[in-house]
């Protein structure tokens, strides 16, 4: 996930597949730069001059040594003579019939209508439940059943050199359970980062129409100050009198 500044550059990474990469870096003390492929390309797809777009085009051309993104291990179109994957460090589950839609919104437009369902891996789902939840309720549910198995991976070169001692660091990594850490961190982050775009949106608009707001703990933790300075007094008051009383 991304972080962007008002000129739309990335300013900032955050989530799993980040978290694992940097890991990796600190165990065997090497620094990262990001190559990001054309936007819209995502993983790639073979052309017809059978050079590759995408992830699997940056692997094809060496312009990485490593890949991150939420990397299924298969040889989906033929990427393996290009891409390899490290030890995984999670299973996940995806439906056997779909249908491609490169737009989210138009996804969630027939989620939402009841008329299919959204499968991808189960932490991408629950960052997306928890990106479309409203006032902190869910507006989508995540399916108890499970479908056909894939696991997650990072993704290097073929025949990479790199892939021992990667396979080695990443099967340490995921055995520690911090992948599960770190999705609990990424929604945090998600949250806080909602918040913070709501409560600038709320100040917007009453400042601007005068509209009813609804109050919120934050609105109403001035009376429970109050509360507890005035619990406070009390008690020294009390204190004071209990000389008088003997």
């Amino acid at each position: 996930m991304y972080r962007y500044d008002g000129e739309g550059n990335v300013v900032d990474r955050y989530g799993g597949n980040v978290r694992m990469v940097e890991t990796v870096a600190e165990i065997f003390n090497f620094s990262i730069h990001y190559v990001e492929p054309p936007h819209g390309i995502l993983w790639g797809y073979e052309l017809t001059n059978g050079s590759w777009t995408g992830l699997v085009g940056v692997f094809e051309r060496g312009d990485a040594d490593i890949g991150i993104a939420n990397l299924f291990i298969s040889d989906l179109g033929g990427r393996h003579k290009h891409q390899h994957y490290t030890s995984s460090y999670g299973q996940q589950k995806l439906a056997a019939q779909y249908s491609v839609m490169m737009d989210f919104e138009e996804v969630y437009k027939h989620l939402v209508a009841g008329q299919g369902a959204y499968m991808a891996s189960r932490n991408n789902l629950i960052y997306t439940i928890s990106l479309y939840s409203k006032s902190g309720i869910p507006t989508l549910r995540l399916m108890k059943e499970c479908f056909q198995p894939y696991s997650t991976a990072l993704g290097v070169q073929s025949n990479s050199p790199l892939k021992r001692n990667l396979d080695r660091a990443v099967t340490w990594i995921a055995e520690s359970g911090m992948p599960y850490q770190w999705v609990r961190e990424t929604l945090m982050i998600v949250r806080k980062d909602r918040k913070a775009t709501s409560d600038v949106t709320v100040n917007i608009i009453s400042s601007e129409s005068g509209s009813r707001i609804s109050f919120s703990m934050e609105h109403l933790q001035g009376v429970f100050i109050m509360f507890g300075v005035g619990c406070g007094l009390s008690f020294l008051v009390f204190l004071t009198e209990i000389p008088f009383y003997q």
